[in-house]
C-alpha cells in the first residue's frame, strides 16, 4: 500500500513536470524538478562563455519559438526577426509588459526598488518614460547642442593622449580612456559641467597645439582639419556609420534580453501565449543570423552599404530591442557614438601593442558582455587635431 502510494507519488510529479505544466507552452528542453533547464543550458554556454551556441542549439531543434525553464519560471524564446516583429511591434501594447526573475522581483521589493522604467508595468512606466524622454530631449538629444558639449571633451581626450605619449607612455587603455570620455560626458548632460580633473592643464596644452597649428602656413587642409566634425557630417560619412551599425552589431551589449509579459493573448507564429506569459525577444539570434548578415562573426561594415555605397535601411539591426520597451536612449547613443569614431580616427590610427600578438578579443558573458582579456593600444596620431 505505501509502495504503491509513493510510486503514485512519483508518477504524479513526473507527469506534472514533464508533460502537464508544459502542455499549452511551445516546444522546449524537458526541465528538471526545480531546476528547469538551468543546468543544461549553462553546460551548453560554457562552450563560448556567452550563451550564443546554447541559443542556436535550442533554435536548430525546436524552432525560432520554443520554451526554457529558469527554475520554475517558463520563459519563451523568440529569436526569429519576422516573428520578434509581429509579437513587439504589430502587438506592442499587450507585448509590452516586463517581467523579472521572481527572486529578483522578490529581493528587490524587499528594499522597495521595484520601481523605475524596467521594473514597471502600466500607467507608472508609460509616465517614466514619457518623462525621460523628454529629459533626454532637453539634455539635446537629437539637436545641434551635442556637438557642443562633445568638443570640449574630445579635445580633452586628444590632450590626455598626447600627454601621455610626451611622458613616453607608448601604449594606452583604450577601454578606460573611453570610459572616462563616457563619464565626463553623462556628468556634463546631468550636471551641466564636466569631470574637472586636469582641466586647466589640458586646456593649456589645446590652445598651444592650435597656436602650432595655426603657425604652420604650408598645410592647406589646416581649416578644415581643425573644425571637429559634427552632426551635421553625420549624413554625408556613410561609412562612418557603417562602422557605428557594425559594432553595435558585433558587440552586442546584452547577451540575454530582459523578460516581456503578456498583458494579453497574444498570437505568436503557429503558438498562442496565454495572459501572464513570459516572453523574450532574443536579439542575438537575430543580429547573429547568417540569413541576414551571411559571415556573421566577421566585422564587415560594407554590408550596410549599398552598390551605390550610400547607407542602407537596416531595421534588422535592433541592438537597442524593439517594441514598447525599445532602449530610450538609442538615439543620443547613436549621436554619441557617432561623433566619438568620427573625430577620434580621424585624428587617431589604432596598432597592436605587438604586432606579431593581435589582442584577444574573446568575449565573457553576464548581464552584459566584456574582452576576455584587457589589452594595451598604441595610439599614433595622424596631426594634433585638436
Amino acid at each position: 500500500m505505501i509502495i504503491g502510494l509513493i510510486l503514485l507519488h512519483i508518477f504524479t510529479l513526473i507527469f506534472w513536470n514533464f508533460v502537464w505544466k508544459r502542455r499549452k507552452m511551445p516546444p522546449g528542453p524537458p526541465p528538471l524538478p526545480l531546476l528547469g533547464n538551468l543546468r543544461e543550458f549553462s553546460a551548453l554556454a560554457a562552450e563560448d562563455g556567452i550563451g550564443y551556441k546554447a541559443l542556436e542549439y535550442y533554435k536548430n531543434i525546436y524552432g525560432p519559438v520554443y520554451t526554457l525553464w529558469m527554475g520554475e519560471d517558463p520563459y519563451v524564446i523568440i529569436s526569429d526577426y519576422e516573428l520578434i516583429r509581429e509579437v513587439f511591434l504589430r502587438q506592442a501594447e499587450p507585448a509590452g509588459g516586463r517581467y523579472f526573475f521572481k527572486v529578483a522581483k522578490v529581493l528587490s521589493a524587499t528594499r522597495g526598488e521595484n520601481h523605475g522604467m524596467t521594473r514597471t508595468n502600466g500607467d507608472e512606466w508609460r509616465f517614466l518614460r514619457r518623462s525621460s524622454l523628454n529629459i533626454l530631449r532637453d539634455l539635446g538629444m537629437g539637436r545641434s547642442k551635442l556637438d557642443e558639449l562633445m568638443k570640449p571633451e574630445f579635445r580633452k581626450l586628444s590632450a590626455k593622449i598626447r600627454t601621455e605619449k610626451s611622458n613616453g607612455i607608448k601604449t594606452h587603455n583604450l577601454s578606460s580612456l573611453i570610459t572616462e570620455l563616457n563619464g565626463s560626458a553623462i556628468e556634463l548632460l546631468l550636471f551641466g559641467h564636466p569631470l574637472e580633473e586636469n582641466y586647466a592643464k589640458s586646456n593649456g596644452l589645446i590652445n598651444k597645439a592650435i597656436e602650432q597649428l595655426n603657425n604652420n602656413d604650408g598645410d592647406l587642409c589646416l581649416d578644415y582639419i581643425c573644425s571637429s566634425i559634427g552632426l551635421e557630417h553625420r549624413p554625408k560619412l556613410v561609412y562612418t556609420n557603417a562602422v557605428v551599425n557594425e559594432t553595435l552589431r558585433l558587440v552586442n551589449l546584452v547577451p540575454f534580453n530582459l523578460g516581456h509579459l503578456a498583458l494579453e493573448d497574444l498570437n505568436v507564429g503557429k503558438f498562442v501565449l496565454k495572459k501572464g506569459t513570459y516572453m523574450v525577444p532574443q536579439v542575438s539570434d537575430v543580429l547573429f543570423d547568417p540569413k541576414i548578415y551571411p559571415n556573421p562573426l566577421r566585422f564587415d561594415p560594407e554590408r550596410y552599404l549599398d552598390n551605390e555605397g550610400k547607407l542602407k535601411k537596416a531595421d534588422e539591426l535592433i541592438a537597442f530591442g524593439v517594441g514598447k520597451r525599445q532602449c530610450a536612449g538609442e538615439a543620443l547613443a547613436r549621436m554619441m557614438l557617432f561623433l566619438f569614431a568620427a573625430n577620434f580616427f580621424l585624428t587617431y590610427k589604432l596598432l597592436p601593442e605587438n604586432p606579431l600578438k593581435p589582442p584577444n578579443i574573446e568575449k565573457l558573458g553576464g548581464l552584459t558582455v566584456y574582452v576576455k582579456e584587457e589589452y594595451k593600444l598604441r595610439i599614433e596620431p595622424y596631426l594634433d587635431l585638436f
